[in-house]
């Protein structure tokens, strides 16, 4: 036996997009090579583990990974009440151009979005000292220790500009140990001030149908004799707000 579900599916990509604008932050980064090479620094979206085991085992299924590399992930999400702004309180945001007309004016109805805070974890693993340096310090230079990232283009969403704090930064490397390869790991922990924005409904605020009770004009003008009055006597007697009317 199935229920109804009483709310519409509603999925907007929106953790995706953080992730992907997170890992956008750092695709600038490069590193100089002792033969003066540039290399290109690359994140991917994994579990930190898992690379670490493929580039010691030397490869991964498909394709060779050298170092140095970056793997980032979602460590855990958690709601901000203290950044709340109004509950339950719905936006009303109006959509047009300049010289519109009334009619042609629609208005984006919204509830303020939840924020929550997402806490990432970034994960380099270099194959020396002096790589990581660069990297860090290239990483450093970037967050003060916060910066802003634009996440939308549209003017009606509330949350297209949120806040990334560097947090910590945490030394793994593995002591040297005989012949064997040495990992030499950091990782670095960000907060997203995010928010999880709800579906958004688009009206228009304007009467375009005007409906009168004419029985009820008929009962109050009922005594009224429209014959006994000139034309600028009914003039003056329409009911403007002010007292004469010319």
């Amino acid at each position: 036996m199935t229920t109804k579900n009483t709310f519409p599916f509603y999925y907007d990509n929106q953790l995706k997009r953080y992730i992907l604008h997170f890992m956008a932050v750092f695709s600038s980064l490069k590193v100089q090579h002792e033969d003066s090479t540039i290399q290109d620094f690359s994140v991917r979206y994994s579990d930190a583990d898992r690379v670490s085991e493929a580039i010691l085992a030397g490869n991964t299924q498909n394709a060779v990974l050298s170092l140095p590399i970056g793997t980032c992930y979602l460590q855990d999400i958690a709601p901000a009440p203290h950044r709340a702004k109004g509950t339950a309180t719905i936006r009303v945001t109006p959509i047009g151009y300049p010289g519109s007309l009334p009619s042609e004016v629609e208005y984006v109805y919204q509830v303020q979005p939840k924020p929550y805070d997402l806490r990432f974890t970034l994960k380099i693993m270099a194959s020396n000292s002096n790589q990581m340096f660069q990297l860090t310090e290239q990483i450093c230079s970037l967050f003060d220790p916060t910066m802003q990232i634009q996440t939308s283009n549209s003017h009606t969403d509330p949350a297209s500009v949120v806040m990334i704090k560097l947090e910590t930064i945490n030394n793994e490397s593995d002591p040297q140990i005989g012949t064997e390869r040495r990992r030499c790991v950091k990782s670095f922990n960000f907060l997203i001030e995010g928010w999880i924005s709800t579906p958004i409904e688009i009206k228009k605020n304007i009467i375009e149908t005007i409906h009168i009770n004419l029985s009820m004009v008929e009962h109050i003008y009922a005594d009224f004799d429209f014959s006994s009055i000139t034309f600028s006597e009914l003039i003056a007697n329409v009911d403007t707000g002010e007292k004469n009317c010319v």
